[in-house]
């Protein structure tokens, strides 16, 4: 997150001003002809206290290194349901090599 937008300057400070933002239908409260306000208000129904709490630096730190590294943010079960949606694994792998089969020799020298 940017020393502007940490301090309260920016973008964070004026939501409501941005020329494609959602922010003034949900603060008005009906929809509009672009925004369906009811779902979001019926989770936060005081939605001006998210904008007044400011941003959570331990949320946008897991979802900025989630970003990074490509894999999902969310619960293990929700990663699970999102790799079985895809077909694959996204959840991180052990690191390090593989273990060696019992039996396996090693033949470097």
């Amino acid at each position: 997150m940017s020393h502007s937008i940490r301090s309260g300057r920016g973008w964070w400070s004026a939501p409501w001003e941005w020329p494609r933002s959602s922010v003034r239908a949900h603060l008005s409260g009906p929809d509009d002809a672009l925004v369906e306000v009811r779902p979001l208000l019926d989770r936060a129904p005081r939605f001006s206290d998210l904008l007044d709490a400011g941003p959570d630096e331990a949320a946008f730190t897991a979802l900025r290194r989630s970003e990074l590294i490509g894999r999902p943010l969310g619960s293990p079960a929700f990663v699970e349901n999102v790799g079985q949606l895809l077909g694959r694994t996204v959840a991180p792998a052990k690191r390090g090599r593989k273990p060696k089969a019992r039996g396996d020799v090693d033949n470097r020298t």
